[in-house]
């Protein structure tokens, strides 16, 4: 059974024709001219080179892993660039070495590990959940955050949504910073996964007649379409992010948009990072291609905070600082962001701490 899949990158590649093996195969599958034995008690497989374990030369994996955003150009280097992600995701192969099916030019393998690096962080492995409980680092950071920062906050505000929405769709509400500011100018849905979150995002909004508050995107099918849907810093959480945004645009009105803001560039990742439960950074072209693949069109992307992501590089990357400090934070909130907001609004946007990407719901679907 092979797998299909649509673009990788700026070019199109057809799956159908590389080596890619769906993990519920039991039997013998022929990479080239040369049998392989595959067993689905082992989903994640890597056919190599008996004279080269880095030369790649087939996958068995499962299908649904292969449903993102890749950026190689061409099908060897393809394969180097999801082996080397899911490896980087913490996945662990069972390599089985075959005679040279395919020859893998020396480019296709530098590239491909070079996408692979750019898509995730080998510190991704050891993340922590990414679900807000009481007693985890994210749930201490989002208390820490949430009331030293309100101008970050209206900021994000700002930058998430317009004027003109009524319906909102927040995905991955936590306590309700942003919820209580999105209730100021449209009726919300908050959906917030952690009980102990959504407790304290009930005692926020108690006064607020306008927010509903969910625990899944299940509870909030039945509550109708929304004309915005907003996943801020949320979507890198979820390793299986094609597949939430599919889920959101589900839930939109004809001509709906979902506006995503998350962290940028995977040089960024630190162990912080990790202890909050980051899978990934996101670069303004593969959080594009995400929602392009997702069925979103008319997307536009840039990055947001730029003095935010030096010093994150120089405090987290460099530094290694493992939890948010509220004077540390308020401080920042009071200098260093209305620094950074006029920097924004020059359009001086090179990089930033996050990428934000606007898509449009249309009725056109994309395989």
């Amino acid at each position: 059974m092979l797998l299909k899949s649509g673009e990788a990158g700026s070019t199109h590649i057809d799956l159908t024709k590389l080596p890619l093996f769906c993990s519920s195969i039991d039997g013998q599958v022929v990479l080239g001219d040369v049998p392989i034995n595959i067993s689905s008690a082992h989903p994640f497989v890597a056919i190599v080179s008996k004279n080269n374990r880095n030369r790649v030369l087939g996958l068995c994996i499962p299908a649904h892993l292969v449903d993102q955003a890749w950026q190689s150009k061409s099908s060897a280097a393809l394969l180097v660039e999801i082996h080397r992600s899911l490896l980087r995701l913490g996945h662990r192969f069972e390599y089985l070495s075959a005679d040279q099916a395919t020859r893998i030019r020396y480019f296709s393998y530098l590239a491909g590990r070079w996408y692979g690096w750019r898509n995730f962080s080998s510190k991704a492995k050891t993340r922590a959940g990414g679900i807000a409980d009481s007693g985890t680092v994210l749930a201490e950071t989002l208390e820490v955050l949430g009331g030293s920062m309100p101008r970050y906050a209206q900021w994000l505000t700002d930058a998430t949504i317009t004027s003109n929405v009524k319906r909102i769709l927040e995905i991955g509400a936590g306590t309700g910073t942003m919820t209580v500011l999105y209730g100021n100018v449209a009726d919300v849905v908050a959906i917030e996964p952690s009980a102990d979150a959504r407790k304290a995002l009930e005692i926020n909004t108690k006064n607020l007649t306008n927010i509903t508050i969910c625990e899944s995107l299940n509870d909030a099918k039945v509550l109708g379409k929304f004309d915005h849907a907003v996943l801020v810093n949320v979507l890198e959480h979820v390793e299986y992010d094609v597949q939430l945004l599919r889920e959101t645009r589900l839930l939109l009105v004809e001509g709906g948009t979902l506006t995503v803001l998350s962290p940028a560039h995977n040089i960024l990742y630190s162990r912080f990072d990790a202890s909050i439960g980051h899978v990934r950074r996101y670069t303004k072209r593969s959080l594009t291609r995400s929602l392009e693949i997702s069925g979103f069109s008319d997307i536009q992307a840039r990055y947001f905070n730029s003095t935010g992501a030096i010093l994150w590089l120089l405090i987290n990357r460099i530094l290694g600082k493992l939890d948010a400090d509220e004077g540390q934070t308020s401080l920042y909130d009071k200098i260093v962001v209305p620094i950074s907001f006029s920097i924004d609004r020059m359009r001086i946007r090179p990089f930033g701490q996050s990428v934000i990407a606007t898509g449009k719901h249309t009725s056109i679907e994309i395989d």
